[in-house]
């Protein structure tokens, strides 16, 4: 089965999330609901922020917002060959200008399902660490926030391989792939 990205699909009741590799698809069933939403933010309100405030490049990474929770979000980045160093021997390697790229997207996308709206702010700091290579394939991310006051706040993010044939989050509460980078986030909020 050949799939282009990830898609709703009622599957015995739940999401069913195909996930690619080489032009393989893998169908995958996640058991973490999809449309979880924080009470005034849900999923499809951080696709309409991604679309209608970041830039054109960031959109062209096609984040996909799974859920948000009291403390953070889920996240799924498909196999996008763009994001990969072009040749040698790091090919098909997510290169690491494009994991914080994803990282400080992901950051401002979960403070806005906490905050239950998008509260405009710019980064004022990112410690990335990188574990090991993402390769080419979807990437499951989670963004939790650490803290959120008044001015300022700060999110953890943490990027994992997607297993295929597996499912992309958080089906039994532990994250789902091995964890190959992570950052963290600290913002200023340009609002009083």
């Amino acid at each position: 089965m050949m799939c282009d990205g990830i898609r709703d699909t009622p599957v015995l009741g739940k999401r069913a999330i195909c996930l690619w590799q080489s032009g393989q698809g893998v169908k995958s069933i996640m058991n973490e609901k999809s449309t979880e939403t924080v009470e005034g933010f849900s999923p499809a309100d951080a696709q309409a922020l991604l679309q209608s405030v970041f830039a054109p490049w960031v959109r062209a990474l096609s984040l996909e917002t799974l859920a948000f929770d009291a403390s953070g979000g889920d996240f799924i980045l498909p196999q996008n060959p763009d994001l990969c160093l072009s040749g040698g021997p790091g090919q098909n390697v997510i290169c690491g200008q494009a994991v914080m790229a994803v990282a400080d997207t992901v950051s401002v996308l979960t403070l806005a399902g906490v905050n239950k709206r998008f509260r405009n702010c710019t980064t004022l700091d990112m410690a990335t660490n990188f574990l090991r290579p993402l390769m080419l394939g979807p990437v499951a991310i989670r963004g939790e926030v650490l803290s959120n006051g008044r001015k300022s706040a700060l999110v953890r993010v943490e990027l994992r391989q997607a297993p295929l044939g597996k499912p992309a989050g958080k089906p039994s509460g532990k994250p789902v792939g091995k964890l190959a980078a992570t950052a963290n986030c600290a913002f200023l909020y340009l609002e009083d």
